[in-house]
């Protein structure tokens, strides 16, 4: 790989820190606001909407960092 396309992929690694820790983020809010709803809400299509954000989100940080190892991997 040449110099070119190696400063590419490392920006490309940059970026990818920036959306999963901007992810982490969204995470650590959803996670709060679930945390913080009362009892009587945990059954509720709200509480179960914020949980399957939740996975998302945690889904979509485990794939941007498996994709940013992936890269470094090729530096």
């Amino acid at each position: 790989m040449n110099k070119t396309r190696r400063k590419a992929v490392h920006d490309l690694c940059v970026e990818l820190d920036k959306i999963e820790s901007s992810l982490t983020s969204l995470l650590q809010e959803e996670d709060d606001y679930r945390d913080n709803m009362p009892e009587s809400f945990t059954e509720t299509e709200r509480y179960s909407d914020s949980e399957e954000a939740s996975d998302a989100l945690s889904s979509a940080i485990d794939s941007v960092a498996e994709a940013k190892d992936s890269l470094v991997n090729i530096l």
